[in-house]
């Protein structure tokens, strides 16, 4: 067996991919803590998008909601490595050209209803069609993408197969930031999906309140599938319109997390003993392909022409605890207030 070349541009977990090796899902989230129904997780942004939408991915702000209620077959990892996630179980063959795996049996929706094969499917086509008709939608990973169910033995878990004309050096990161979605409730929601409570996604949370241009609660989903997880009970997105607002609440414990800030406000925080500056997830162009993250508005009311948001920093309470998952893809579902 041999391992990927340096170019492909993530790995599972540095474990090598050929020919048909089997590779099962690491249990690396130990059942650690239990869920308070007083927690809450804080974050300040600078707006909010009008709705949650699956396809806007170089949104920065639709992207951190997206890493907490929308989950994909993968997760993207730190050091630029890729973990199995709705998947438990993935083949590689063909020199990358086809990828057939199998869904957990646990994975549920946040009605709890289970995630299924061929929701896999249609997610994949229905996303794939919107992608193609939406001007400014890339559709970058699903244009050429062909999925499918697998000719599977009867009694054993059905699997779904992935084909590409050629083999991507992204398609592994592709299937993190495409998220599985009950796409017979999509459908249903139509104009109204993504702007109110939703059930159609798989993750820790699900969007429990959208108030336009003022705040996006997210609320825990009961029994899901990682043990001790979320930590939080709610993730609340608030929109503050200076940055002098936004940094004074996180100084008074209002919200915990700046989320997208400036260069004036990193340089206040690093003299502020109770705050910490870390490298932000967004850190870098969008995966797969190089894109510039599209910033709706490019800084707050108050700062200055050069002092525009910075997609490659986050500021945070030092109380707040937290876990790779945040430093990996803004995934709150670890992150907790003691």
């Amino acid at each position: 067996m041999t391992c990927p070349s340096s170019a492909w541009r993530r790995v599972f977990a540095g474990a090598c991919l050929a020919g048909m090796v089997l590779l099962q899902a690491s249990s690396i989230f130990a059942e650690t803590g239990t869920l308070l129904p007083s927690e809450k997780v804080g974050v300040a942004v600078p707006y909010l998008p009008e709705s949650i939408d699956p396809l806007a991915q170089n949104d920065p702000v639709n992207r951190i909601v997206l890493s907490n209620i929308a989950y994909g077959l993968t997760r993207n990892g730190r050091d630029e490595t890729v973990e199995l996630e709705a998947a438990d179980a993935l083949r590689e063959m063909e020199n990358g050209k086809r990828w057939q795996l199998r869904l957990r049996s646990d994975a549920r929706y946040a009605n709890l209803s289970p995630v299924l094969p061929t929701d896999v499917v249609d997610s994949f086509k229905l996303l794939k069609q919107l992608a193609g008709s939406r001007p400014g939608v890339p559709a970058t990973g699903l244009a050429e993408l062909t999925v499918s169910l697998a000719d599977t033995p009867a009694g054993q878990p059905q699997e779904i197969v992935f084909e590409l004309p050629q083999a991507d050096p992204y398609f592994l990161s592709t299937l993190a930031n495409v998220p599985i979605v009950n796409a017979e409730l999509m459908t249903r929601f139509g104009d109204r999906f993504g702007k109110g409570t939703n059930v159609a996604f798989l993750g820790p949370y699900q969007l429990r309140e959208h108030r336009k241009n003022t705040s996006i609660l997210l609320e825990a989903v009961p029994g899901f599938y990682r043990p001790g997880l979320p930590r939080a009970r709610f993730v609340d997105f608030r929109v503050f319109d200076t940055a002098a607002a936004a940094l004074s609440a996180l100084r008074t414990g209002a919200v915990d997390i700046i989320a997208i800030p400036t260069p004036a406000l990193v340089a206040e925080a690093k003299d502020d003993t109770t705050l910490q500056i870390l490298q932000s997830p967004l850190a870098g162009p969008v995966e797969g392909g190089g894109r510039a993250w599209g910033l709706p508005r490019p800084r707050w009311s108050d700062a200055g022409s050069d002092d525009e948001l910075l997609t490659h920093s986050i500021i945070l309470r030092k109380t707040l605890r937290i876990d790779d998952s945040l430093l990996a893809r803004f995934d709150l579902s670890g992150t907790f207030l003691p």
